[in-house]
């Protein structure tokens, strides 16, 4: 009789443990981005941090897909990235998190930097790529056409010293980039 209560001790605990690694594993983990969105533009990173459920014994060990070992990670690729909590009686759970990190535009300002006070019809640009749009700002001078446009028309006013630049954006992320050119405004004609 000793011997069948003993063996049905042993299953009893064997399906308990069994029972609680089984549980746990099935536990999910918290991964938590900074910035919350988890989409980003280029060059900015995202900060992941994992938690571990509520189940499970401190302390814990992190494994990333990444080869991390750390609690919290940053990335600054898009990909799918996951992780493997393990706490101190080798229990273990795992959870993934999706970024995004979009492209940013690379804009630059071509034209003249050195220009003759109250010159007209200076041309400044920048590449043309379908799907963005482009926002000029001049000062020591006018811009008279092209506002919108990879191009602008600007005329120049007193002497001194002035600048183009532009905000390219991607329309379809917002992701966006600013370029500029400083430019001389002379009173004589430049060489």
């Amino acid at each position: 009789m000793k011997k069948i209560y003993t063996i049905i001790s042993l299953m009893f605990l064997t399906w308990f443990f069994i029972a609680s690694l089984t549980s746990y594993s099935q536990c999910s983990v918290a991964i938590t981005a900074n910035p919350p969105s988890a989409t980003v533009c280029s060059p900015q990173t995202v900060t992941l941090t994992a938690t571990p459920g509520a189940m499970g014994t401190p302390p814990y060990a992190y494994l990333w897909s990444t080869a991390a070992t750390t609690q919290s990670i940053t990335v600054n690729a898009t990909g799918t990235y996951s992780v493997t909590i393990t706490d101190v009686l080798l229990c273990t759970s795992s959870g993934s998190k999706l970024i995004t990190v979009n492209l940013s535009p690379t804009p630059t300002v071509t034209g003249k930097a050195c220009v003759c006070m109250n010159l007209a019809g200076v041309i400044y640009s920048t590449p043309f790529v379908s799907g963005h749009t482009w926002t000029w700002t001049v000062t020591g001078g006018s811009i008279t056409g092209g506002q919108n446009t990879n191009q602008i028309i600007v005329t120049w006013g007193a002497a001194g010293s002035g600048s183009v630049a532009v905000r390219e954006t991607i329309t379809a992320t917002g992701c966006y980039n600013d370029a500029a050119l400083n430019i001389t405004i002379s009173s004589t004609f430049p060489p």
